[in-house]
């Protein structure tokens, strides 16, 4: 490649000298190349550049490459299967009777017909004795409030005097489940209807005129009984108060929120009693749609709550009030 390189700037000189010696006839003594001769000559010198052999490198052999040796495979030892631990139910309600469809309450048998509700700590079961039915809740490990809650059941409204405004309470028992741990069983009244947070839809428009004003003057007298019997109701809201179908009324549901006003003292009595009636003056103001009830109703249901959410209340003026209500 390197002579091809100079042939390229050869002069005409050079070309001779190179012509004589590669034996190009007429170019003895002659200062001039033929053009066919500089073209033969030219391509004679590129084969001559062409055919030069490449010396070829000597190959370096590779060493063979070692084999890495196996490392040896431990064998798995054997998982320990671990026994399973008896897991406790939190809540068992057919002990002493091998019928799952049973519970045993106060030595008689009862039918469950259904799951009402559960808790983290308990479960309500829509029961059947001779054809009457009842709810029953069931709940473990039961401390001072679950006491508090039964006891001011008992007290607002107690089998056979029950008030009509306020869930029945027929009697309770307490003993162990299953796995020995204590725990309270409470028959109730079952309410066969809906919570007030399903049901005010109803509460709209001249339809529901009538049913508002039975719904004011039955809570608000439910209110009025349990206060008289030393018990405030302390969770006043949509989910706590139900229409029963079977009895066309609506009752207070769940007192486990309540307070005992004989342990108090004088000033918190008042607290709790103006506290409730507030509540219930916001459930009536939260729930009722009057736009469209008569003028003198709806002006009526009006003043009723503001005079109910004033602290203090003046129980006589909301009293007066609410009996002015058309039936």
């Amino acid at each position: 490649m390197e002579s091809y390189l100079k042939l390229v700037v050869m002069t005409v000189k050079d070309l001779r000298e190179l012509a004589k010696q590669m034996g190009v006839p007429g170019t003895e003594g002659s200062k001039y190349i033929r053009k066919d001769e500089l073209v033969k000559l030219v391509a004679d010198f590129q084969g001559m550049v062409v055919k030069q052999e490449i010396p070829k490198l000597p190959v370096k052999e590779v060493a063979p490459v070692k084999e890495i040796p196996k490392l040896p495979v431990k064998k798995e030892v054997p998982v320990k299967e671990i026994p399973k631990l008896p897991v406790k139910e939190s809540i068992s309600y057919s002990q002493k009777t091998s019928d799952e469809h049973f519970v045993e309450y106060q030595g008689k048998k009862y039918k469950i017909l259904k799951e009402l509700g559960r808790g983290t700590r308990g479960v309500v079961f829509l029961i059947e004795k001779d054809g009457k039915k009842y709810a029953l809740k069931i709940i473990n490990n039961p401390d001072e409030d679950i006491d508090r809650e039964h006891s001011c059941m008992e007290t607002a409204s107690k089998h056979p005097n029950c008030n009509k405004n306020i869930m029945c309470y027929y009697s309770h028992e307490i003993d162990t489940d299953d796995h020995g741990n204590p725990r309270i069983k409470i028959l109730m009244e079952y309410i066969h209807g809906k919570t007030l947070n399903s049901f005010t839809h109803r509460f709209m428009g001249k339809s529901g005129e009538k049913l508002v004003v039975k719904f004011i003057k039955e809570t608000f007298s439910g209110l009025m009984n349990m206060i008289s019997k030393g018990i405030i109701h302390q969770d006043m809201n949509l989910n706590n108060i139900m229409y029963d179908k079977d009895n066309d009324c609506f009752k207070f549901i769940d007192l486990g929120g309540c307070a005992i006003l004989s342990r108090q003292s004088e000033e918190s009595k008042l607290y709790y009693i103006n506290y409730a009636i507030s509540a219930l003056g916001s459930v009536y103001n939260d729930t009722l749609s009057i736009k469209d009830y008569s003028e003198g109703t709806r002006n009526l249901i009006k003043n009723i709550i503001k005079t109910m959410r004033e602290i203090p209340s003046n129980l006589k003026e909301i009293a007066r009030l609410i009996d002015s209500l058309p039936d």
